[in-house]
């Protein structure tokens, strides 16, 4: 009777292991948004999984355009799940950020999120919070008059890291699978200033590679005119302005990949952050930028 017992005991024993290592195998994630399952095997590494996750919040987006692939952007400068990977240390990842497990989510609102829901102080559209900013310094001079005192939404979404005034991994909605924990994250900002929340506290050049123009600060007067509305479109421009600016194809932009948005030429008109290998992110080569637009 003993020998039986123990016999059961084993079968037992047997077939619990034998599923706990099955359900070991493999993580089963379901966005119910979306309909897809996205399957993570236990032994992956974290950039695989990043990339799987990418992938699947990229199939739920517009097909880009110009042929570039939005998932170039991983491993890139702006794939703020990688910084660790790129920099070779562990220095960044839970003390000066929070990685949210793929690059996509820092600007991008996730799948699962009802994109009609519109938080207070999110960029429309998109899923970073508004800079505390109320005013910009933008740029003016004597023969270009603007009005505009804050930038538009997409030059926006730009500013909220570049302009050193939020926090890099300050989001909106983070994913779903996504667990704080007890991290003692500081929460960095792209600033040059030596505050603790400061990445310029580290990023002096000397501890760490110096911040260089990712400060662009809120005075915005020695970069590019931003969220103006682009004088070849004729709308409210002088006959001699619009003969120094080409016309576009059209309000999208320009055939080479130059953009306008509603017809306003924004950060994003000249660079696009999916392009990690064009020099500073830019549509097309520096030599032709310029002559994209001006005539003369």
């Amino acid at each position: 009777m003993m020998s039986r017992n123990k016999w059961w005991v084993a079968v037992v024993f047997t077939g619990a292991w034998w599923s706990v290592s099955l359900m070991a195998g493999a993580q089963v994630s379901v966005d119910n948004s979306s309909n897809s399952v996205l399957i993570v095997a236990e032994k992956e590494s974290s950039t695989s999984v990043a990339r799987k996750k990418a992938e699947a919040h990229a199939e739920t987006m517009d097909e880009p355009e110009f042929g570039w692939d939005p998932l170039d952007i991983i491993g890139s400068k702006h794939d703020l799940s990688a910084l660790n990977v790129r920099a070779g240390a562990k220095a960044m990842e839970g003390v000066a950020y929070d990685d949210y497990g793929y690059a996509c989510v820092y600007c991008h609102v996730p799948p699962e999120v009802d994109t009609k829901s519109k938080e207070p102080q999110q960029i429309a559209g998109w899923n970073r919070i508004r800079s505390d900013m109320r005013d910009y310094t933008l740029y003016s001079s004597k023969t270009f008059n603007s009005t505009a005192r804050i930038p538009n939404e997409v030059t926006l979404l730009c500013l909220s890291c570049h302009d050193g005034t939020m926090a890099v991994d300050q989001v909106v909605n983070t994913p779903r699978a996504w667990k704080s924990g007890a991290k003692m994250t500081l929460h960095m900002k792209i600033n040059s200033g030596t505050d603790l929340d400061h990445c310029g506290l580290c990023h002096d050049g000397f501890t760490a590679h110096s911040l260089g123009n990712k400060h662009i600060g809120t005075d915005m007067r020695r970069n590019h005119p931003v969220s103006i509305r682009y004088p070849g479109l004729g709308a409210g421009a002088s006959d001699s302005l619009q003969l120094a600016f080409h016309s576009p194809v059209d309000d999208f932009g320009f055939a080479n990949g130059v953009r306008l948005f509603n017809g306003f030429v924004e950060c994003a008109s000249c660079h696009n952050v999916h392009e990690p290998d064009k020099v500073k992110f830019l549509r097309v080569k520096p030599e032709y930028l310029c002559i994209t637009c001006h005539s003369y």
